[in-house]
């Protein structure tokens, strides 16, 4: 049988971030090309083919190019498909890079995107709003938590349609996103002391009981 904790009992705490590893980007960036980055393992979970597929309707629309970091067991299909949709010239795929090469590509992208089916949390996606980098994400269990609309965009998971029209919205209205806004945002949720705080909060409720 099971038992359910009544809502009043659960407390969710996120994944503490140390900001000083990601600076602020100083600037929002003015180019032809629309640039995103995702990062993560490439496997099913994560579902970057929805991302090709999705990409390959926005592409219509917008001068784009994705960059898509990290490796993983299905990145020869994930080639094998960005050859089919014709997104060759559109989507690299860089595999695992450096500190400072991460850095540098959070920076000088748009948008952080995640098209995961599942997540618990999505430390990359904090990670980049960290540096003042919009996010659009799946409503994957996580994102959902704690993105705002002037951090980013959600959309379903699993319907490259609706992920199309969600890119195409935020491309639309991506003047309106102000880097130092969505840094302070985030940093209001997860930096260390707002989580130390959280989780002291608990402690004292437990000794209290006992």
């Amino acid at each position: 049988m099971t038992t359910w904790l009544p809502s009043q009992q659960i407390n969710v705490i996120g994944n503490p971030i140390d900001f000083s590893k990601f600076p602020l980007r100083h600037s929002q960036i003015s180019s032809s090309a629309v640039r995103l980055i995702s990062i993560g393992a490439l496997e099913e979970r994560k579902n970057y083919a929805l991302l090709l597929r999705a990409i390959s309707h926005v592409r219509e629309k917008y001068d784009i190019n994705v960059t898509i970091v990290g490796t993983g067991s299905e990145l020869e299909d994930l080639k094998q498909l960005t050859a089919k949709l014709n997104l060759d010239n559109v989507v690299a795929f860089v595999g695992y890079v450096s500190y400072e090469q991460l850095i540098a590509l959070i920076h000088n992208a748009d948008f952080f995107i995640s098209t995961s089916n599942t997540e618990n949390f999505g430390v990359a996606i904090v990670e980049a709003l960290a540096c003042g980098v919009p996010v659009i994400a799946t409503r994957s269990g996580g994102p959902e938590e704690f993105l705002e609309q002037k951090m980013g965009r959600l959309s379903a998971v699993k319907d490259e349609i609706a992920l199309s029209k969600t890119i195409i919205e935020a491309i639309a209205c991506r003047d309106d996103f102000n880097p130092s806004d969505i840094r302070s945002l985030v940093k209001n949720k997860f930096d260390f002391p707002v989580i130390k705080q959280q989780v002291d909060v608990i402690y004292q409720g437990i000794y209290q009981v006992i």
